[in-house]
């Protein structure tokens, strides 16, 4: 089977000409200084950057955690957007190398300004971490491939040197920011201190990054690249395909961005249901393509699995975003290829009927918190079970934990008290006493949320379908409907015997959606805690939170609408919400949207 591999750049393989470049490379011993196709490649690139020395390095990560280190010290902040690379790629190194915190930015694309930099820098104050650094990331990979404008990189380094930070640009994908947004490399590496550029991307070599910088900073990351391992012997066959690189594939990129936006037009005109290209397909900046998976195909984990198995691979970049990037092993034909095993794959719905207008809309209630006030009843069995095992449990200490699952709970309150985290068996008989603690007091005296049964008949009586989703064990949940008033009944129930036992799921809310026989598109969630408005939404869902004791209006933000009890909420509310794309507060105007 004929394979297109569009996880990413870094899958190319050299060509037959770098194999060549490779092979005729003189050779020496870096770590000892007379590597002299390392040398030259380390001048090549101080040159090509205006800089007065770089360093050579095994990986992007390597250079990026090498300039944090030589330009930090411990207790210093980074600031950076929260989307970064040096956040979600490099395994924690900030804080492990160097001993650094991250201050995140906001901001489209991943791109940020002189405003967002201003705010995020720290005071002169003793009890405060010291900004020390912004990092700017170009192209920016998890916002899509984004280009930094030039003028842009003037406006953020300019404020960024007055206020005393020093200025690195992960340049991972320089080339591809250098020829997309048309000006050098070396107008960016102007504006910054220091600048990392990677040869196994875009540029096609196998390994190899390099840092450059002033000579004094780079000598003092020379000490660094060898205290982390980073010093390579006979170098010079990795320089050799990099020097290539820089000389015959740099223009070439615009190959690469091309055959990107061939197939970002051709995924967004296969008229896929649930499939969306992000950006506008003329619009693409440069190499990446990023995909919204709608719920009818899975996660984004499954919809990929699913075209590897027909010979097309992409990456999942968060529960329902894909990945594809282009690269010098892919050609137009390759990317046709690509195209239609999309189509053949996820063409087909796999929810064929009903459309999502005559779908009957419909209610799903996580009735823990929900429904039903048990913040008090979790506490006391919590308690009960910590008491008998010698341990005591403040309110403030169970609130912290509210909402977890019962196997993160237990080990965090054993370690708390100096205790060994209980052996798995102790583990769950003590999960189990305490749910059966909290099924004997919650059944004695359950407690409805102020307008909850009002409502659900309101629902009922205007056509609506009812259901009941739940992680929780299922003798919880039928805890749960045996304390529902007299006639109230659901149409459907989901609990952690037909799912993962564990915090809210979107499978949850999707089999209770399909058992209900109606479209996501067609359904609200209710739900208390976070976690569960997070899976609401990725479930395709629009979602109402309740702010239960325990919860706060500010962790239940990203609800669709948040109220204090159910007296507020009606059907025609609620149907109308099916509409919209907003975010609404019961306490000043349902009708009134609050942006995210």
């Amino acid at each position: 089977m004929q394979v297109v591999d569009l996880r990413s750049d870094t899958v190319t393989k050299p060509t037959a000409a770098m194999w060549d470049a490779m092979r005729r490379a003189d050779l020496g011993d870096d770590v000892l200084g007379d590597e002299p196709t390392v040398a030259a490649l380390e001048a090549k690139v101080a040159a090509l950057l205006g800089k007065e020395a770089s360093l050579f390095t095994p990986s992007g990560t390597m250079a990026n955690q090498l300039a944090i280190r030589g330009a930090c010290e411990h207790g210093d902040e980074i600031i950076a957007h929260r989307d970064s690379h040096v956040v979600h790629y490099e395994t924690g190194a900030p804080a492990a190398i160097s001993g650094c915190m991250i201050a995140p930015l906001d901001g489209d694309g991943g791109l940020f300004g002189e405003p967002d930099l201003l705010r995020a820098l720290r005071g002169r104050d003793i009890h405060s971490p010291r900004s020390r650094m912004v990092v700017i990331e170009n192209t920016h990979n998890r916002g899509g491939g984004t280009v930094w404008p030039l003028e842009l990189v003037r406006e953020v380094s300019g404020a960024a040197r007055r206020a005393g930070l020093h200025v690195h640009v992960d340049g991972a994908r320089l080339a591809n920011a250098s020829v997309a947004g048309g000006y050098s490399m070396r107008e960016v590496a102007e504006l910054a201190d220091t600048v990392s550029i990677c040869f196994s991307k875009g540029l096609g070599c196998p390994v190899g990054s390099a840092l450059a910088g002033p000579r004094a900073f780079v000598d003092r990351c020379r000490r660094f690249r060898k205290m982390l391992g980073g010093g390579m012997r006979q170098s010079g066959l990795l320089a050799a395909a990099a020097i290539f690189a820089l000389d015959h594939h740099v223009e070439r990129l615009a190959v690469d961005h091309a055959n990107a936006r061939r197939l970002a037009r051709g995924l967004a005109s296969a008229g896929i249901s649930g499939l969306r290209v992000e950006l506008d397909p003329d619009s693409i900046p440069s190499n990446m393509v990023f995909l919204a998976l709608g719920p009818e195909h899975g996660s984004a984990a499954d919809a990929a699995a699913r075209l590897a198995a027909r010979g097309l691979r992409v990456i999942p970049m968060g529960p329902q975003r894909l990945r594809a990037v282009t690269h010098l092993d892919v050609d137009g034909a390759a990317i046709d290829r690509a195209v239609s095993i999309v189509r053949e794959v996820l063409g087909s719905a796999p929810r064929a009927g009903r459309t999502a207008d005559s779908s009957p809309p419909a209610a799903i209630f996580d009735l823990d918190g929900t429904l039903f006030d048990t913040f008090d009843d979790h506490f006391a069995a919590w308690r009960e079970a910590c008491r008998e095992q010698g341990l005591s449990l403040s309110r403030e200490q169970f609130a912290r934990t509210f909402g977890r699952r019962n196997e993160e709970i237990i080990p965090e309150l054993w370690t708390s008290a100096g205790r060994p985290a209980p052996a798995p068996a102790e583990l769950d008989r003590v999960a189990q006493h305490k749910e059966q603690l909290f099924r004997d007091r919650f059944l004695a005296s359950p407690r409805p949320i102020a307008g909850a049964e009002q409502m659900l008949r309101a629902l009922r009586a205007a056509g609506w379908r009812l259901a009941a989703g739940s992680s929780a064990p299922p003798a919880n949940v039928q805890s749960f409907l045996r304390a529902m008033p007299a006639r109230l009944t659901f149409d459907a129930t989901v609990s952690g015997a037909d799912v993962v036992h564990g915090k809210p799921h979107p499978e949850v809310f999707l089999r209770a959606a399909e058992r209900l026989g109606v479209e996501p598109a067609r359904a609200i969630v209710f739900e208390d805690a976070a976690a569960g408005v997070e899976a609401a939404h990725r479930a395709g869902m629009k979602c109402v939170a309740i702010v239960s004791p325990g919860r706060t209006r500010e962790e239940l933000r990203h609800a669709d609408l948040v109220v204090d009890d159910f007296h507020s909420v009606t059907p025609g509310m609620l149907a109308t919400l099916l509409g919209k794309e907003s975010c609404q507060d019961s306490r000043s105007s349902p009708a009134l949207p609050r942006s995210h």
